[in-house]
């Protein structure tokens, strides 16, 4: 049996953690401190739990962001008072807006303290006022306490946070915030081990059983079937859904990179390319859809949203995301379904998706084959470079694997990418939420340490997202790694090489300031921290150090040399391909 709690902070903390507990949430990232000292304490006396430490906040936000996306499963950030939770805020930004649940504990200093502006003080409470209303400030732990009051306020939050939302726990402790002994009636102490002893109360979900959907709807349409970014905790039986679903609908299709989609399917699939390609957006145009069945949020194409915002077709939008009927430019009907429950019902009701025109689809497919085969065709003969790097990544790295992709450019050369016929599953991991570059090395690591199976997991990221996450070096080193292989595939073209992609009338010379042009190399910070490094040349050294990385268990960092004027060449070939 485990010893009474010494004193009113650690029986309080003791409560409520072990409350989450109880709930299944088992991931706690601490950063150090000491105003938090009561809840670390608390976390020892729980079993069966995994804790990780980050000196850098921000990279523990960025922690719990890659954990949500492996397990389904909020985790828990603790820290200390003062500005330690702000650095939290990219990672709640990207939380919010991607419906991944995060649970923050912040310690406080008591009023008092705040009346007299002590040191390591702010307003705790409403610094995340505009990205979550379920914010509570528990109150000062001593012997009036009612324990019984806090914790059914602290399961109604938790309930929240296991419904996908961003809760935050304020916590003031007053001192001691250690072991030493303070009088706590027996009254109270009796009331914390009923509680402790107690059973979570049974939670009620919906029955979605009983939809019926519009079987005719669908029938005899020259539609666009497409599927945005989903949940990236989607369960393998989920995604059968999605797949057979798709393989069952004759339509056209476009499959977002985020969807974990896209590869298992290929051109004879009628699985086209991102809208981005000039040459898909313009077939699209000569022959307009009579109806497009989005599913899910948005596209890392922007193009695709130009499309919908400018094409006669009928748009329907089946999604659960609260931010997804703003994520579409234009949409005439909205129906509020989990999208993969919308394909297991399309299944189950036999609904029919048919083509009005037999010559709909042939009629696009030979506006966009021949084009695709020439630009595989300058891809191959290219050198090293983003189109040629995401092309050998995805045709060589096993079925089931993961890949986590950062932004800019790297996402939309891989989302660019398309296949003839070869076809594998390989789940995808990102940040779309507001596409920020940071947080990529921290929260692809405790992806790769909390997912089930233990495949390879491959992170692509350029040198500025790198640049940004360095912190997390640390993190990687102390990580222990050493079942499975953590490839970090970092692409040097020293600078933000994608504003020299975009069109930009640059009459006042500030592109350097945008590119942050600079001349680091990555290897000896590597060596600082311990972690393999391997600088990259040529592609043919890319083909045999990359198929040895998979191979080898551990993390492993790849440096690869791009010419940002050998990219941008390609891009431009790529863009400007006509028969």
């Amino acid at each position: 049996m485990k010893q009474d709690p010494e004193n009113f902070n650690l029986l309080y903390s003791r409560l409520i953690l072990d409350q989450l507990f109880k709930y299944g949430i088992k991931n706690f990232i601490i950063s150090p401190g000491l105003r938090n000292a009561p809840l670390m304490i608390a976390l020892k006396k729980l079993d069966d739990i995994h804790v990780s430490v980050s000196i850098d906040e921000r990279a523990a936000g960025y922690m719990a962001l890659g954990q949500y996306k492996a397990t389904g499963v909020p985790s828990v950030l603790i820290c200390t008072s003062g500005t330690a939770m702000a650095n939290y805020y990219p990672a709640i930004i990207e939380a919010q807006k991607t419906n991944t649940s995060i649970i923050i504990i912040s310690a406080d200093r008591p009023k008092e303290l705040h009346n007299e502006s002590s040191n390591q003080t702010m307003d705790q409470i409403n610094i995340f006022k505009t990205l979550t209303k379920s914010t509570l400030n528990l109150p000062i732990q001593d012997q009036g306490i009612s324990l019984q009051s806090s914790y059914t306020q602290v399961e109604r939050y938790i309930r929240k946070a296991l419904a996908e939302e961003v809760i935050h726990l304020n916590f003031p402790f007053r001192e001691p915030l250690d072991t030493t002994q303070v009088f706590i009636s027996k009254q109270l102490i009796q009331e914390f081990h009923v509680l402790i002893n107690s059973s979570p109360s049974r939670l009620i979900t919906k029955d979605n059983s009983v939809v019926k959907l519009d079987k005719n709807l669908y029938k005899d349409k020259n539609g666009l079937l497409v599927i945005g970014e989903l949940n990236s905790h989607l369960t393998n039986a989920e995604l059968e859904e999605f797949r057979l679903f798709i393989k069952s609908c004759p339509w056209p299709k476009i499959l977002d990179i985020t969807t974990s989609l896209k590869y298992g399917f290929s051109l004879e699939d009628n699985n086209f390319p991102s809208f981005d390609h000039p040459e898909v957006y313009n077939a699209f145009q000569d022959n307009c859809p009579d109806l497009v069945v989005h599913l899910g949020g948005k596209l890392t194409s922007k193009k695709y949203h130009e499309f919908i915002y400018n094409c006669q077709a009928q748009i329907i939008n089946i999604s659960q995301d609260k931010n997804s009927e703003k994520a579409l430019s234009r949409v005439n009907q909205y129906i509020s379904m989990k999208p993969h429950e919308f394909a297991y019902h399309c299944l189950k009701q036999e609904i029919i998706f048919s083509l009005r025109d037999e010559n709909y689809l042939p009629a696009i497919k030979a506006l966009i084959e021949p084009i695709i085969t020439t630009k595989v065709t300058l891809i191959d003969d290219a050198p090293l470079t983003f189109p040629k790097i995401s092309k050998h990544i995805v045709e060589v790295i096993a079925e089931n694997s993961d890949l986590y992709l950062a932004n800019s450019t790297t996402i939309r050369s891989f989302d660019s990418y398309s296949s003839f016929e070869k076809k594998k599953q390989i789940r995808i991991m990102t940040h779309r939420g507001v596409s920020g570059i940071e947080g990529f090395l921290a929260a692809s690591l405790a992806f790769h340490k909390a997912k089930e199976k233990k495949m390879p997991t491959v992170l692509v990221l350029g040198d500025v997202s790198f640049l940004h996450d360095l912190n997390s070096l640390n993190l990687i080193k102390e990580s222990n790694i050493s079942q499975n292989s953590f490839v970090i595939i970092l692409i040097n073209n020293f600078g933000g090489g994608i504003f020299t992609l975009v069109p930009f009338k640059d009459d006042h010379n500030i592109m350097p300031w945008m590119t942050t042009p600079h001349e680091y190399q990555f290897d000896k910070i590597c060596e600082t921290f311990g972690i393999r490094h391997d600088f990259v040349f040529d592609f043919e050294t890319f083909e045999n150090l990359f198929t040895k990385a998979l191979k080898r268990p551990g993390p492993q960092i790849l440096e690869l040399k791009v010419d940002n004027k050998s990219d941008l060449d390609i891009y431009q070939k790529l863009k400007t391909v006509r028969l």
